[in-house]
C-alpha cells in the first residue's frame, strides 16, 4: 500500500501587487475648433523626462578683454622700458639702465611702474658707485612713495640718515 501525503488544502492567493500605476485614459474636452485630449490629474504621478533648457539661457562662452587700448598699450611700453633698464643692470652696464629709466620718467612722469624705475635707477646708481646721486633719490623716493613695497629695498640701499 503506498501512502500519498496529504496535499494541503488549497488557499486563495491574492494576485500580486501592481508595480506601475495604470495609466488613466485622457478625457476629452469639447473645444470649439476641435476635440483635444487633456491629461487627468493622477498623470503627475508619471515621472518624464525633464524639459529641454532653452540655448538663450544658456551661457556664451567667455571673451577676452578688447585688446589694443591706450592703457594697455601704455602699460606696455612702461614695462618695456623697465625691462630694458632691469636687463641692463643685470649686465652691469649702469649707463644703458641709466638711459632706459630716464627715458621711463620722461615719457611716463607719472607711469603705473614709476616706483620701480626710480628703485632700479637708485641700485644703478649705487652700483656706479654715486652714493650721494644715490641717496638724495632715495630721499625723494622715500618722500614720494612713503608706503611703497619697495622702501626696505631703497633702505638697504642707501638707508635714511638720521
Amino acid at each position: 500500500v503506498i501512502q500519498r501525503a496529504a496535499t494541503p488544502p488549497a488557499v486563495p492567493v491574492a494576485p500580486a501587487p501592481s508595480i506601475t500605476a495604470p495609466v488613466p485614459e485622457p478625457t476629452l474636452i469639447a473645444n470649439s475648433r476641435s476635440i483635444t485630449p487633456t491629461a487627468s490629474a493622477s498623470d503627475s504621478a508619471i515621472p518624464t523626462a525633464p524639459p529641454a533648457l532653452p540655448t538663450s539661457l544658456s551661457v556664451p562662452p567667455p571673451t577676452a578683454a578688447p585688446s589694443g587700448t591706450s592703457a594697455d598699450a601704455d602699460l606696455a611700453a612702461e614695462r618695456s622700458l623697465i625691462d630694458r633698464a632691469r636687463s641692463a643692470l643685470a649686465r652691469g652696464d649702469v649707463p644703458a639702465c641709466l638711459d632706459a629709466t630716464s627715458a621711463h620718467a620722461k615719457r611716463f612722469p607719472a607711469g603705473r611702474l614709476g616706483e620701480e624705475r626710480e628703485l632700479i635707477a637708485i641700485q644703478a646708481l649705487a652700483k656706479d658707485g654715486q652714493i650721494a646721486v644715490a641717496r638724495a633719490r632715495a630721499n625723494r623716493f622715500r618722500k614720494s612713495y612713503p608706503k611703497s613695497m619697495f622702501l626696505p629695498a631703497v633702505d638697504r640701499i642707501a638707508p635714511p640718515q638720521e
